[in-house]
């Protein structure tokens, strides 16, 4: 059911009356939030090894005191060519005059066959079968659990009990005929079960594996010995040519290794200090781990790319202008998408500006954040907040990075774990990056491989997919791994180099190389991605389904979705640069 219908009432699973050749395996009482009227849809399975043709359901609503609204309504099932085992009921659905019922019983009272025999129920009302024990409250012991799917199949999850004239297999499903429809186990074997048996094989079974394991110690501790041997022999004659090796090597180690990486180091450090960033670059990039050459590669990108005083949300552009104040995109869409997150012409003394689905969010030069548009979950309460460096309008929070590196959440919440961070962002989760070049997540394991990742320099989160830039100019994305969201890849981004910033939008994800063109991959409905014949780009930013690019001069490129008006900033000039 969609949206539009909400579910009243739920039977017990598993309704079956005594001889009947179907099985009522579940059914919906559902409510249509636009008409009032209710209706229920069924799952009815075949438990006869003869196809059905039509079948026809008796359905009984009933109030809030479970008792009868009215007469009962039958409901035909025809055109069907069920098999043994299969399902059928969702349609056509049963539909109810009473709007009030809130709960129902069932009963299939006539069933016809392929070969023109019927059945009827004779007035036997349909009762929920017995649940069945699962295997490892039945057995209590896990080595007996897996010996016991070991013998019955991997699927094996109740212990098999039999009711009337049906049985139920290990696999859930209950049956009529000695074979599990489901998964061929044989009824015959699964109700003689010997518990005796199965503890005698699992004890065979740990014994075997006991042995196994002690044998390959045996045969792993033998080898050793050989190999041992075998060094030993010509540990002597290694260790002389070795010698005369490492002098050779250690002079060449010292050269390459010390003198001439110390005194690229210097010469790049004192760049940085004179503010020259991309020849500091140049010098630092090979360096890879020497001394701080990390910290000082990271701190010249933040630099020179680091710029974050453009914002692109889901609605709105943004941009800081070079003396503190701020323009935005108007806004042409439905008033009731309209939070007032666009409410900013009046903010001033502003180096930083984020937007979110429906908030924005301003850092000013002292320190404090500025925050507009909806306040449902409270993502608008940073009035308080100080000595703020770096700020981020998630989806229904805000970030917000502490001069001390520790991080604050609207949500009033300080994650203790969360220290020595340089840079934030999220959407639905939130990511941290460290000083040491390593990623820290909230406590959700969806994007625990990111955690394992190093030298990441800049990072950017999208609605479910995370990208991170490293040290070399590679990049590394991961999305959420419950949800599988690459669907339109964005994602793939395992090719790119040269790369020295980083966006992400819903399901786009953004790259800038270091000539000032710009790459893109992911969802391109609306052109979002369209931005390969951009030129002289310094920054880039990525909003929900659009793409913003600074130029050098000061003006805005976009691509993407405009239907609300987000890329209505051709008269823009002036906009403030990376490292003003």
């Amino acid at each position: 059911m969609t949206e539009r219908f909400s579910t009243v009432y739920s039977l017990p699973q598993c309704l079956y009356a005594y001889g009947a050749p179907v099985l009522i395996a579940g059914g919906d009482l559902f409510r249509d939030t636009v008409t009032g009227m209710t209706l229920a849809q069924f799952s009815i399975r075949n438990l006869s090894e003869k196809p059905i043709l039509s079948a026809v359901i008796s359905v009984t609503p009933l109030d809030a005191g479970l008792r009868p609204i009215g007469e009962a309504v039958e409901r035909t099932y025809s055109n069907l060519n069920v098999q043994y085992g299969q399902s059928f009921g969702k349609v056509p659905a049963v539909t109810f005059a009473e709007p009030y019922a809130v709960a129902m019983t069932a009963s299939v009272i006539r069933v016809v066959f392929e070969n023109g025999s019927e059945w009827t129920t004779l007035g036997t009302s349909f009762e929920p079968l017995p649940e069945p024990e699962t295997l490892e409250a039945h057995l209590n012991d896990d080595e007996l659990v897996r010996q016991y799917r070991l013998t019955y199949g991997k699927n094996a999850k109740v212990f098999p009990i039999k009711r009337d004239d049906l049985w139920c297999c290990t696999c859930g499903e209950w049956n009529r005929t000695d074979v599990c429809h489901a998964c061929r186990n044989s009824k015959e074997e699964l109700l003689a079960f010997d518990l005796f048996k199965l503890a005698d094989a699992t004890g065979v079974r740990l014994a075997r594996e006991r042995a196994d394991a002690d044998r390959d110690a045996a045969d792993r501790a033998r080898y050793l010995d050989r190999v041992n041997a075998r060094a030993k022999k010509t540990r002597l004659r290694i260790i002389l040519a070795l010698s005369f090796i490492v002098l050779l090597i250690a002079g060449h180690f010292i050269a390459t290794r010390v003198v001439i990486p110390n005194r690229a180091y210097v010469e790049a450090v004192s760049l940085y200090e004179a503010g020259q960033y991309k020849e500091a670059i140049a010098l630092l990039r090979p360096l890879g781990d020497f001394r701080q050459s990390y910290a000082y590669l990271k701190g010249c990108r933040d630099k020179l790319y680091g710029c974050k005083t453009i914002a692109a949300g889901d609605l709105h552009t943004f941009a800081i202008k070079t003396d503190g104040t701020v323009l935005v995109t108007p806004y042409y869409g439905l008033p009731d998408y309209d939070y007032g997150q666009g409410d900013v012409t009046d903010w001033t003394d502003l180096v930083e500006i984020s937007a979110g689905w429906a908030h924005t969010v301003g850092l000013k030069k002292n320190g404090r954040v500025v925050a507009t548009g909806n306040n449902e979950y409270g993502q608008c309460d940073v009035s308080k907040w100080s000595r703020i460096v770096s700020v981020r309008a998630c989806y229904s929070y805000t970030m917000g990075l502490r001069s001390d590196g520790t991080v604050v959440v609207t949500d009033d919440s300080e994650p203790s774990e969360w220290k020595d961070i340089v840079a934030i962002d999220g959407s639905y989760f939130a990511f941290g990056l460290r000083s040491n070049g390593t990623v820290i997540t909230e406590r959700y394991d969806g994007f625990k491989a990111a955690t394992e990742w190093t030298r990441v320099t800049a990072i950017a989160a999208g609605l479910h997919h995370f990208v991170a830039l490293r040290w070399d100019g590679t990049v590394l994305a991961v999305h959420d791994k419950y949800d599988d969201q690459n669907d339109f890849g964005q994602s793939d981004v395992s090719g790119w180099t040269d790369i020295i910033a980083v966006a992400a939008g819903d399901y786009h994800t953004v790259g800038l190389k270091s000539d000032g063109t710009v790459v893109a991959v992911g969802d391109n409905e609306y052109g979002q991605c369209d931005v390969s014949d951009w030129t002289d780009i310094v920054a880039i930013f990525a909003g929900a389904v659009h793409t913003v690019g600074l130029r050098s001069d000061g003006t805005v490129e976009t691509a993407g979705f405009h239907r609300t008006g987000q890329r209505d900033t051709f008269d823009w000039t002036d906009i403030r640069m990376p490292n003003e």
